[in-house]
């Protein structure tokens, strides 16, 4: 599936397979459901950890608008990524063994 997204160019495809798993993620570490503002998802991720609730909120908003239609480049897509899986690893959740 990675292959075929990016030989379409298709980013935010693979932006919202990644971040939707972390969406859900965050939200289950926050006591709250998926739906819920991304405000208050980041304000109580943030009040669980060391992690800025600014950090949080502004990195889900950048994914969410690249998901969205907003442009992004491959470089970008890999950045959002990388910066996403490190906060799943610094809140430990990190669940599939193969990551």
């Amino acid at each position: 599936m990675a292959e075929l997204q990016q030989r379409a160019h298709a980013f935010d495809l693979a932006i919202e397979n990644i971040y939707s798993r972390t969406r859900r993620v965050l939200a289950r570490y926050a006591g709250m459901d998926y739906n819920s503002p991304r405000s208050e998802i980041a304000a109580r991720v943030a009040a669980r950890s060391t992690l800025s609730a600014h950090q949080i909120e502004t990195l889900m908003r950048q994914a969410e608008d690249a998901i969205n239609g907003g442009g992004i480049s491959e470089r970008q897509s890999l950045q959002l990524v990388k910066r996403l899986r490190e906060v799943e690893a610094a809140l430990g959740l990190r669940l599939r063994s193969r990551e």
